[in-house]
């Protein structure tokens, strides 16, 4: 989706409501990004959205341009109504709001990082894949995300720490870069029970198998469902898989030890 096909659908629910401003969240608040924007991160045919001033109007707006409505079926995508709460958001979002004016009607997207908190939360592979995608385009800012739900966001029940797992999945995944490296990606995703020890590349000591390697990470469990990714690049040699090793840091470089 591009900034017309919203700015025709706004219009639209200008002349149901004649609400002016409306807040657009979820995938779609990437069109709020000076930048180019992947497929992967723009491809939602449902636009989450309620008028800013005026949310409890969103559900009347929808049934006119909602899903399976007569501009749905001419234009092939939707407005989706959603409740101010219903997002995971950081309580300060709103001060980051990204406006874009198309004249009648303005549009006012969630900060990208702030979407990224919600989706993180959420955690299903679409919204994983969301996220990747904006990183591997650096549109998204993995560190900004991590203090916003580390600090700055209310969640329920266990939601905060299952998201720190996920951020914390796609920081061992990130390359030099700042790409991620997907064939790790895959490993991690495939073992969702596994516990990410941090790496001290300072004085770190680690010892045990090594369960997973390419040309730039080492995977190594080191207790019972506790891995250490190392990178590659920092060890004075290349470990083999399923054989045990003694990894040891000083200064930032490892020595590996086999047994």
């Amino acid at each position: 989706m591009h900034l017309e096909h919203l700015r025709r659908i706004l219009a639209e629910a200008h002349k149901v409501s004649h609400h002016t401003e409306y807040l657009i969240a979820g995938s779609l608040s990437v069109l709020g990004v000076k930048a180019d924007i992947p497929d992967a991160m723009s491809l939602s045919i449902d636009v989450d959205f309620y008028p800013l001033r005026d949310p409890e109007r969103a559900g009347e707006i929808a049934r006119t341009l909602g899903e399976g409505s007569a501009f749905h079926t001419q234009y092939g995508y939707y407005l989706d109504p959603i409740h101010p709460e219903l997002p995971t958001l950081p309580r300060s979002w709103r001060s980051r709001i990204v406006e874009h004016d198309f004249g009648d009607v303005k549009a006012m997207f969630l900060e990208v990082n702030d979407t990224a908190v919600s989706k993180y939360t959420r955690g299903a592979e679409n919204d994983l894949r969301w996220i990747e995608a904006g990183y591997d385009a650096k549109i998204l800012d993995l560190e900004a995300i991590a203090v916003r739900v580390e600090r700055d966001t209310d969640f329920f029940e266990n939601e905060k720490q299952l998201a720190l797992h996920r951020i914390e999945m796609h920081r061992l995944s990130m390359l030099p870069d700042g790409t991620l490296s997907r064939p790790l990606l895959k490993y991690l995703k495939e073992h969702p029970g596994l516990e990410y020890i941090a790496v001290d590349s300072q004085e770190g000591h680690y010892t045990g198998s090594i369960r997973w390697a390419d040309a730039s990470h080492v995977v190594q469990n080191v207790d019972r469902n506790k891995i250490a990714v190392h990178r590659v690049t920092g060890l004075d040699q290349a470990p083999e898989v399923y054989r045990d090793y003694t990894i040891e840091y000083l200064g930032g470089s490892a020595v590996v030890t086999l047994g």
